[in-house]
């Protein structure tokens, strides 16, 4: 799990650099890491090999493309109680990132 939360960390000073006043620790750093990992892993899981590997070898796709039409293929592959858990780690991922905005946070891209 070290990869991902280094690279959790890279993202989120990413999104500091872009404008986002982001406070946050280690620990927030993990607790994104781990739900973003869970959230994967069930998309992943609804995917077939043999789908995943015909469109990782569509040449006429371009990575953001392929990456998109896995996501996508994984959520019709989802059972309606995959998909309710799904949204619902959704969910927390949003209210935990929610949480490391500091107060007064003026929108990204704005002047």
């Amino acid at each position: 799990m070290k990869l991902a939360e280094q690279e959790m960390g890279n993202v989120l000073n990413a999104l500091k650099k872009s404008g986002f006043r982001l406070k946050y620790g280690e620990n927030n750093v993990l607790k994104l890491a781990d739900l973003r990992f869970g959230i994967e892993r069930r998309g992943v899981a609804s995917v077939r090999f043999e789908i995943e590997d015909k469109i990782w070898n569509d040449d006429e796709l371009s990575l953001m493309e392929r990456t998109l039409a896995i996501d996508l293929a994984g959520i019709l592959l989802m059972t309606d109680e995959e998909f309710t858990e799904h949204q619902r780690a959704h969910g927390q991922l949003r209210t935990l990132l929610l949480s490391l905005v500091k107060k007064n946070q003026a929108q990204a891209g704005s002047s």
